[in-house]
């Protein structure tokens, strides 16, 4: 069964084709000692946020993954948002089970867009000394359509600053990572395959490949230690356990515990590995969701040396700050005047 957590991403921003991130109350260099005149970053992604309100994102050359922001707002120095995710490109007859005659009140074509019914959360946070934030959103399992969410805040951002870069990186600490995979025990092991092979599918009397394929494994002993690192390091080695049995899996799960903290690294093929924070194998209430997250963002933030305020999480923003939003641009009006761009 899936489990639900959130998955945390460092965000800084900088200048095109410069490495050191820039201050995000001010959006200057972090030597400026100037405190006013600048761009605040949180003010310009909040506002970029409210103004995409409803309508729907998709990213890539894959168009049948959808993501809409259904709410934002400001407290302290952060964005609490809400998402729903959806996906279409599925065409498929629905019927209905108490008609003996077996007709199909619904046809789905591709169009259609299916909705998750629970819509996901998320929490943006960028303190105005700092070089470093941090954007959480919720995972269901290891999804949680962060880069349709990333790539439009990068657009977006480039656009209304005059062309700097928001860098949203997938592991937020990696010191504090390295020294939790010291800590940690390795609970299980799981390689899934997304559809069973043709040749096992044929054998068990099925026309075509049907259903999913996994396979749990435990590791015992000092070898521990040298997997998890190895996983997070090298890419060759992350392929090469794909294949196992003569099996070619699709995804690779390692869930270690370190006192109460669950951890999931997943890897997909030979990409760098995802990190999701595991709550629980039940939705969690908003309370406990954001408990848990305001609790990580603590911990990350002080693994970054970045300082936090004390009202970070707590205090109001006025009227008019709330109402700020900044008109979304669709991306043929980006292309026509040259704000897309590469990085």
């Amino acid at each position: 069964m899936p489990s639900y957590g959130y998955m945390i991403s460092q965000v800084c921003a900088r200048k095109h084709a410069v490495k050191e991130p820039l201050r995000l109350g001010t959006l200057r260099p972090a030597d400026d000692p100037s405190e006013s005149g600048g761009a605040d970053a949180l003010e310009l992604l909040y506002g970029i946020m409210h103004g995409l309100v409803d309508h729907r994102l998709t990213t890539g050359s894959d168009k049948t993954r959808h993501l809409t922001i259904k709410s934002v707002t400001g407290i302290g120095r952060c964005v609490k948002f809400t998402y729903e995710i959806g996906r279409s490109g599925q065409a498929s007859t629905i019927t209905d089970p108490d008609d003996d005659s077996g007709s199909a009140p619904f046809n789905r074509s591709p169009r259609h867009i299916e909705t998750q019914h629970h819509p996901r959360r998320g929490l943006l946070v960028l303190p105005d000394r700092s070089t470093a934030g941090m954007l959480v959103v919720e995972a269901h399992g290891r999804s949680t359509r962060r880069d349709v969410l990333r790539d439009e805040l990068k657009r977006s951002f480039r656009r209304v600053t005059d062309g700097l870069i928001l860098d949203v990186d997938p592991v937020a600490d990696a010191a504090a990572l390295a020294r939790y995979l010291e800590e940690a025990n390795i609970n299980a092991i799981n390689l899934r395959r997304y559809s069973i092979p043709h040749d096992l599918a044929e054998n068990m009397g099925q026309a075509e490949e049907a259903g999913s394929f996994s396979m749990k494994t435990q590791i015992t002993g000092p070898f521990k230690r040298v997997f998890l690192k190895r996983l997070q390091n090298e890419s060759d080695v992350r392929r090469r356990l794909l294949v196992m049995n003569d099996l070619d899996y699709n995804e690779l799960n390692v869930e270690t515990q370190s006192g109460d903290r669950t951890l999931t690294m997943s890897v997909i093929g030979d990409q760098a590995p995802r990190f999701i924070n595991v709550i629980g194998s039940s939705r969690p209430s908003d309370q406990d969701f954001y408990a848990s997250v305001n609790g990580s963002v603590s911990e990350v933030a002080s693994g970054l040396g970045v300082s936090l305020p004390s009202n970070w999480a707590t205090e109001g923003w006025s009227p008019e700050g709330a109402a700020y939003r900044i008109e979304p641009v669709t991306s043929s009006e980006e292309d026509a005047d040259g704000s897309g761009g590469n990085e």
